[in-house]
């Protein structure tokens, strides 16, 4: 993985309107089930769904942008974190659907907590 650049998280509020992408950023959704538009996970580990979700969320992804991507499941009491690499997209055309996406790891914090945008660091 290469090109992630951020040293701080950027905070994505539930139902968030678009985003323009930030290449290198790591963006930490507060709800999984509450995002842009309509858009929600219902299982976190297809990344099918997973790439509907950040499609939804950004509205200027292009060639080059890779990120980071927590996403909250505040229902399942984890936290799942993805690699996205836009040129993988497609099959290789570029988008942010599930060939563009890893799953990088599932977090379960103590007490049942969330991940915030402080958390990376």
């Amino acid at each position: 993985m290469t090109g992630i650049t951020a040293v701080v998280g950027t905070a994505v509020a539930a139902d968030a309107a678009a985003a323009n992408v930030a290449d290198g950023a790591v963006y930490v959704f507060a709800d999984g089930a509450d995002g842009t538009g309509a858009e929600v996970i219902v299982d976190y580990t297809d990344l099918e769904d997973v790439g509907a979700f950040l499609a939804a969320a950004f509205g200027d992804e292009a060639a080059g942008d890779e990120f980071i991507a927590v996403i909250n499941d505040t229902v399942g009491g984890q936290s799942y974190a993805y690699y996205v690499d836009f040129d993988l997209g497609d099959g290789g055309a570029g988008a942010i659907d599930e060939d563009a996406i890893t799953l990088l790891a599932v977090i379960t914090e103590a007490g049942g907590d969330i991940l915030v945008a402080g958390d990376i660091a």
